[in-house]
C-alpha cells in the first residue's frame, strides 16, 4: 500500500490485518468490507479521474509526512 501511495496511486484495500491504519478512507484511498463495496470504489476511481488524481496526490503527500524514513527512523 505505502509504495503505490508514494507513487500517487490512490491505495483501496479491504479491512483485514493493518491495511486500515494506513488509508484513510475517502482522503487516501478507500477501505472496503464487502465485494459490492470494492466494485463500488473501483467504479468511482475508474469514471472520476479527477477524484484519483486528488486521493493520489494527499496518498503521496501522507507517505513524505507520515512514513518517510526520517519520520519513521
Amino acid at each position: 500500500l505505502l509504495e503505490a501511495m508514494a507513487c500517487g496511486t490512490p491505495a483501496v484495500c479491504s479491512r483485514v490485518g493493518a491495511m486500515p491504519e494506513f488509508v484513510r478512507h475517502g482522503e487516501t484511498g478507500f477501505v472496503f468490507d464487502t465485494l459490492e463495496e470494492l466494485t463500488g470504489h473501483l467504479s468511482t476511481l475508474a469514471t472520476a479521474p479527477g477524484m484519483a488524481d486528488a486521493l493520489g496526490a494527499e496518498a503521496r503527500r501522507a507517505v513524505e509526512e507520515e512514513f518517510d524514513l526520517r519520520v519513521c527512523g
